[in-house]
Formats: structure tokens, C-alpha cells, sequence
């Protein structure tokens, strides 16, 4: 038997098995999202080449204008060299810009072009509509719950 405590501080007995059971679940559903997101990306998406990654830092850039390279590594969690690659791709696609920034003149303030817009409005819609197409019958406080649990086990991975 495994014990962990959840997210009210109960303690909670599992089989040993339940955990590496729990693991594999989780892995096929997040794999099945991502294949299902990237699906539609390459369908009906407005870039060719872009993937997910590419539109959550358009999401970023929007939601934070004049964000820099460094404060999307933070944000977002991914190395130097990943997110400078993404906006690299971002910026030859005309999604994002770069502006001088006004007190570093080593660093870039990223802008979302109208395009950029675009192509973020489109994700969201689509990240909007495969979240109700895998969610949409699940109870809301369930669900409340689903996440108030799955952002404990992200935390407790840290």
C-alpha cells in the first residue's frame, strides 16, 4: 500500500500498483491531447510548422506585451535555447517582432504582430474547443477538483 495526502490534507491509501497505474494514464491522456491539438494545428491551422509551443508563446507575447526573451524563460518554464529558437521561427514567420528595449540595449521587447493576433485567436478557439470536446461532460466541480488536484501533483514534482 502506498499513503499520500490530497489537496484537504487526508490522508489517502492506495495499492502499491495504483500509482504506476495512475502515471500511465495520465502519460496516454496527455499524449492523446497533444496529438489531438497538434492535429488540428496541422489542419486547419493558419502556419504551417507551427506547433503548439510556437502558439503558447504567441499567447504569452499577447498577454504581456514588450515581454522579453528572459521573462518568457521564466514564464514559460523552458530553457534559453528553446525559447530563443521559438521566437527566432515566430519572428521569420512575421508572428512577433522585436523593439529595442528603452534601458537594455542587449535585450528585445517581443510585440505580437496583427498576424501573430490571428494566429493566437485561432489557437485559443481551437485549444477552447478540444478542451469542451474532452471535458465538456465532466461535472464543473469535478472537474474544479480534477484541476485543484493535478495542480498539487505538478507542485509536488518541482
Amino acid at each position: 500500500m502506498s499513503t499520500f495526502s490530497n489537496t484537504s490534507g487526508s490522508e489517502v491509501r492506495l495499492p502499491a500498483k495504483a500509482p504506476v497505474d495512475l502515471l500511465h494514464e495520465l502519460t496516454s491522456l496527455f499524449t492523446n491531447i497533444r496529438q489531438a491539438i497538434q492535429l488540428r494545428l496541422n489542419v486547419e491551422g493558419p502556419i504551417a510548422g507551427l506547433g503548439p509551443r510556437h502558439y503558447r508563446l504567441l499567447l504569452v507575447c499577447q498577454q504581456a506585451p514588450g515581454i522579453t526573451q528572459q521573462g518568457l524563460v521564466q514564464r514559460v518554464g523552458r530553457d534559453k535555447g528553446q525559447i530563443a529558437r521559438v521566437v527566432h521561427e515566430l519572428v521569420a514567420a512575421g508572428l512577433l517582432r522585436r523593439e529595442p528595449h528603452p534601458d537594455d540595449r542587449r535585450s528585445h521587447l517581443l510585440q505580437i504582430t496583427s498576424a501573430g493576433a490571428m494566429a493566437s485567436a485561432f489557437f485559443s478557439d481551437a485549444e477552447a474547443q478540444i478542451a469542451a470536446e474532452l471535458f465538456g461532460w465532466v461535472d464543473p466541480s469535478r472537474l474544479a477538483a480534477l484541476v485543484g488536484e493535478l495542480q498539487t501533483l505538478r507542485t509536488a514534482i518541482k
